[in-house]
């Protein structure tokens, strides 16, 4: 009897235990409890040495809208506290920054199915804050989609809020060089987050803004689109009868744009290009190359295997994370994607445009990648409405260089520097992860601002 007794009262700590609840750290902070939410958001690493913090972080009352964040202290020598903070945002719209985190740039990386740490991640250098964005993707989550943000207005007050929050939470930070990054989509949402906080930086904590730092962005398609056509034909992808097709298609597209038909405009885009979370039928990409990868011109597939998403869908994992344990985690929302789709074909210009008259931006672009490619990033370039536009005309391209390597070129006028990294795609931290991280730190030391040469990225 009393063994059974013990048993039964065993079985019920265990079951405590393993029941999480959902971190909200946003009462503690309102309540000034900055010390005892720092404590509750610390997670237990999953390897040695590997501090972080994570949890929920609540940015509107009304419809509980909750945005999910992983903060990692730099790993470095020097003191975290007086490190640059570097904000990485996925794409998508709907791509969780949990794929970046365990995929790009991250200090944890699965090496097949088993958990490592990263040689070359960000965090060697730089305190790096991933948050699931916009609400709706990956860990972040709202009672209502209502709630769900249907344009760039809604993702930068979102993300404001959120960002204001994580200084109160970790007001070490607040002095510090911040850095906004991320790739492809992101490209629409570091800008829109600069240009929010320049409006809105009266309010406390101030954000100290030192650059932006994108990765084949998606900015204005109206001036990457025609270009698509020309590119995959000159790789000997499409032959002239299939560059006239695509040709076409991208006319189609953009009428849709002019006409400010953008549900349509962007339908028509996911059908040409996309063969992946978003796709609903094979692309005409896939059709016309049988390529089903729109990330690299070298690989046939995408090759990302799925061991970090089942890792994140453990139920000891969200435990650690401070999740709810109830949802299952995706790398992709099509929930957030279909409400973001009118917004996917809109142009940033006018925003980037302020944006480049405020902060340093630095726009790298893989050599390989098709969705993004680096040639329509020129002709995206060559048309941002700003002071320094005719500087850029003008200004020389110099080389970059990793020691014995050549590993890419760079531009820079006033305070814009476009860069070109050979033999990466879309996803240039998983496929140049030591050429990425040496951009970032010369990016952030201001060697661009200096240099007029050649400049190398492992000095």
């Amino acid at each position: 009897m009393l063994k059974n007794f013990v048993f039964f009262v065993y079985l019920w700590v265990r079951l405590v235990e393993c029941t999480s609840e959902p971190l909200y750290l946003t009462p503690l902070i309102k309540k000034g409890q900055i010390d005892e939410a720092q404590r509750r958001a610390e997670v237990k690493p999953f390897l040695p040495n590997v501090k972080s913090y994570s949890g929920y972080l609540t940015v509107n009352e009304k419809f509980n809208s909750n945005l999910f964040f992983w903060f990692f202290p730099t790993t470095s020598k020097f003191d975290w506290t007086t490190a640059p903070l570097v904000l990485w945002l996925q794409g998508g719209p709907g791509g969780s920054s949990m794929f970046g985190l365990f995929c790009e740039n991250g200090p944890y990386v699965f090496v097949k199915d088993k958990l490592k740490k990263r040689r070359h991640s960000w965090t060697n250098f730089f305190n790096v804050l991933y948050i699931d964005n916009p609400v709706g993707t990956g860990f972040s989550f709202a009672d209502s989609s209502e709630a769900y943000a249907a344009n760039q207005s809604m993702v930068g007050e979102d993300l404001h809020e959120a960002l204001r929050q994580f200084l109160l939470l970790f007001p070490q930070m607040q002095k510090n060089k911040f850095i906004l990054s991320g790739e492809s989509y992101a490209g629409k949402y570091v800008p829109t987050l600069a240009h929010t906080i320049l409006m809105k930086n009266t309010t406390k904590p101030k954000i100290n803004i030192y650059g932006l730092f994108i990765g084949n962005p998606m900015i204005n398609p109206e001036d990457m689109l025609l270009h698509y056509s020309s590119y995959l034909s000159a790789h000997g992808l499409v032959d002239d009868k299939g560059r006239e097709t695509l040709r076409k298609r991208e006319e189609l597209i953009l009428s849709h744009i002019y006409a400010k038909h953008w549900a349509e405009a962007a339908e028509l885009f996911q059908d040409t290009f996309f063969d992946g979370a978003y796709a609903k039928k094979v692309s005409m990409f896939v059709e016309l190359t049988g390529i089903r990868n729109h990330y690299n011109l070298l690989q046939d597939t995408i090759n990302f295997r799925p061991f970090w998403m089942n890792f994140l869908n453990k139920n000891s994992t969200k435990e650690a994370l401070h999740v709810r344990d109830d949802v299952k985690f995706e790398e992709a929302s099509g929930d957030v994607y279909e409400k973001m789709k009118p917004d996917v074909m809109k142009s940033m210009k006018p925003q980037i445009g302020i944006v480049l008259e405020n902060f340093r931006v630095l726009i790298y672009s893989g050599q390989f990648d098709i969705i993004c490619p680096y040639y329509l990033q020129l002709q995206m370039s060559k048309n941002f409405d700003w002071s320094g536009n005719w500087d850029y005309s003008q200004a020389q391209r110099q080389p970059l260089r990793w020691k014995n390597h050549l590993c890419g070129y760079h531009k820079t006028a006033k305070r814009y520097t476009e860069v070109m990294i050979r033999n990466a795609g879309h996803f240039v931290p998983t496929n140049r992860p030591q050429w990425a991280l040496g951009l970032l730190q010369k990016f952030v030391d201001g060697s661009f601002d200096r240099s007029s040469g050649t400049l190398d990225l492992s000095v």
